[in-house]
């Protein structure tokens, strides 16, 4: 299943933002947790969709709960993937490049809620 690469970007993603939030109080580690978890998300992200892309393929899931209209399906075809790529790159190269940014920022102000 190829989703996996999508759902770990996701929660990683998630996790780097609440661990910089929480490491507000020290600027650096807030820093350091936010642009490496979002760099690390967007290549594992990029590189399921570059596979996903490379192997033209149609990756669903179905949930077992069933809505009053039928199953929950979430799926990610290879248009959806490209789109993704774009999305998972400019995230990575955004990251990295506010990095110096919010270091000069972060002598005057809190960076957690930008990081997060």
């Amino acid at each position: 299943m190829i989703l996996w690469p999508f759902i770990t970007a996701l929660a990683l993603h998630l996790i780097a933002g609440l661990s910089a939030l929480l490491w507000g109080h020290k600027k650096q580690a807030a820093l350091i947790l936010g642009t490496t978890g979002c760099v690390m998300a967007s290549i594992i992200g990029a590189a399921g969709a570059v596979h996903l892309i490379l192997t033209g393929g149609i990756e669903e899931i179905e949930t077992l709960w069933h809505l009053p209209i039928g199953a929950l399906r979430i799926g990610i075809d290879p248009l959806s993937a490209f789109f993704l790529l774009c999305i998972y790159l400019v995230s990575g190269l955004s990251a990295l490049y506010s990095d110096d940014s919010l270091r000069e920022e972060g002598r005057h102000a809190w960076l957690a809620p930008p990081l997060f």
